[in-house]
């Protein structure tokens, strides 16, 4: 057990960075450039023919890198008028809990034939990547207040799900089957998704201290089928609506803020 559940992960990155402003006539905003390179590597007890683990440790190493542009455009249209519009490259990293390379066998000379798996991680994750763009208004209706509303659309090229590989050879016969046949459980890279919604937002404070905001979001998501062992083209994790709803009170010696977060139903999908 302690073979089987051991493992360790040590990444290394190195990011580099450059932004420039500009500033027009009614226009304001900034580019950008980053450049983001990573290595990985886990640390595990192998697992031999005879299903037992190895006594030393063995490594898995991977690395990736990306260039990431950005811009941010604001236009002053009115005096209290602003629109903005960005696109940008981003990246979020894999969850360490993915990547160990640790493994275990279930259905391993159980007496049952046919449900040997393996179950690991997968320390070659790429980030979630998405090209990303919004268009948006806002309106300073006064000195506290604001009321804004944007559409924005994210184009996913790499995201991580769960993946059943049938039929691998690992090189571990089951006693059972006397076949080298298992299915892999573990996670992969998925390309193919798009999320697209709009965001409203309205905030305002008063001279006696009281004050709110509140915002709300509209995201229609997808994902290619092909991506999910279930087939189900549904993306994971995303909710079609999200409400955020925050008053307080605040003074020079003291504050109070009570809040209220709601997201509709959503996908949530686990390795069994």
């Amino acid at each position: 057990v302690y073979k089987s559940g051991y493992g360790t992960i040590n990444e290394k990155n190195l990011s580099v960075y450059a932004m420039a402003n500009f500033d027009a006539d009614g226009m304001r905003g900034n580019f950008g450039l980053r450049y983001i390179s990573t290595d990985a590597e886990s640390d595990y007890f192998k697992l031999q023919a005879d299903g037992t683990y190895a006594d030393e440790l063995s490594t898995n190493k991977e690395s990736y890198n990306d260039v990431l542009p950005s811009i941010n455009i604001a236009f002053d249209v009115a005096p209290d008028v602003i629109i903005r519009t960005s696109a940008s490259q981003v990246i979020s990293r894999p969850n360490y809990a993915d990547m160990f390379s640790a493994s275990s066998l279930a259905g391993y000379n159980d007496g049952t034939a046919g449900n040997e798996v393996l179950n690991t991680g997968n320390v070659g994750l790429e980030p979630f990547k998405a090209t990303q763009a919004d268009l948006g208004v806002e309106w300073y209706f006064s000195p506290d207040g604001l009321f804004g509303a944007s559409f924005f659309i994210k184009d996913i090229s790499s995201f991580i799900t769960s993946a059943q590989i049938l039929d691998q050879s690992i090189g571990i016969i089951d006693p059972n089957s006397g076949k080298d046949e298992w299915t892999v459980s573990t996670k992969k890279n998925g390309t193919g998704g798009q999320i697209q919604g709009i965001e409203l937002q309205l905030q305002d404070a008063f001279e006696n201290g009281l004050g709110y905001a509140a915002n709300y979001t509209f995201a229609d998501s997808d994902a290619d089928a092909e991506n999910y062992p279930d087939q189900v083209s549904v993306f994971s994790d995303s909710s079609k609506h999200t409400v955020n709803l925050v008053g307080f009170y605040e003074m020079d010696d003291f504050s109070a803020r009570v809040a209220y977060n709601w997201r509709s139903e959503y996908m949530i999908r686990e390795l069994p």
